[in-house]
């Protein structure tokens, strides 16, 4: 039996055996997200094929209209931006623990800026350079209103610039999140974040 064995592994197809490899590789490879940061994980937790987040529709618009807001454990920032968009918030600031979803973050809301035909991609990048890179523990500066728009108003948010409005930080708010003495925030949200505090710091 162990002849057979062997003689069936010597003549196994050379692709099945570079499958089975490259199987093993990628659970090598599988992402670790301690604190529930996963790349792209509002797909992951609720599909990637509906048009809007279900949980937008549960949101009231006089929480976030003409209000400074915070979204906390922002991921990718879709949810950060679907708000700004539909709700016209005066600012938001989307904060996560893990650099490269923040990194995600602009990168979505430069997609969401070109489509708007807003603001050319160039400016988008030279936004992240400068909120991104040395800012952890540093005050959370509301982004300023654009000039000579009304948030308040009928006016849809995409008509602004997303960028006056929308804006992302790396920090961990239960170690060391120290918003200035003259930071505020009307209206604060906390999606799919409290299990991964309880994990990890309870």
């Amino acid at each position: 039996m162990e002849h057979n064995q062997q003689h069936n592994k010597r003549n196994q197809p050379e692709d099945m055996t570079a499958t089975t490899a490259t199987a093993t590789q990628k659970r090598k490879r599988k992402e670790v997200a301690v604190f529930g940061n996963y790349r792209n994980y509002y797909g992951y937790r609720i599909g990637q094929n509906l048009e809007e987040d279900p949980r937008l529709k549960a949101m009231k618009k006089d929480w976030f209209e003409g209000k400074d807001c915070l979204d906390i454990g922002c991921n990718s920032g879709v949810i950060t931006i679907a708000i700004a968009q539909k709700f016209n918030c005066r600012s938001i600031l989307g904060v996560d623990i893990d650099d490269a979803r923040i990194h995600d973050a602009y990168w979505t809301l430069r997609k969401a800026v070109r489509s708007t035909g807003a603001v050319p991609a160039r400016v988008a990048k030279s936004t992240e350079s400068k909120n991104v890179t040395g800012i952890e523990n540093h005050e959370a500066e509301s982004p300023k209103k654009p000039a000579g728009i009304d948030c308040t108003e009928s006016h849809h948010v995409q008509e602004a610039n997303l960028f006056d409005i929308v804006s992302f930080r790396k920090g961990n708010f239960v170690q060391n999140w120290h918003p200035g003495e003259n930071t505020s925030y009307d209206t604060i949200i906390c999606l799919s974040v409290s299990k991964w505090v309880q994990l990890n710091w309870a």
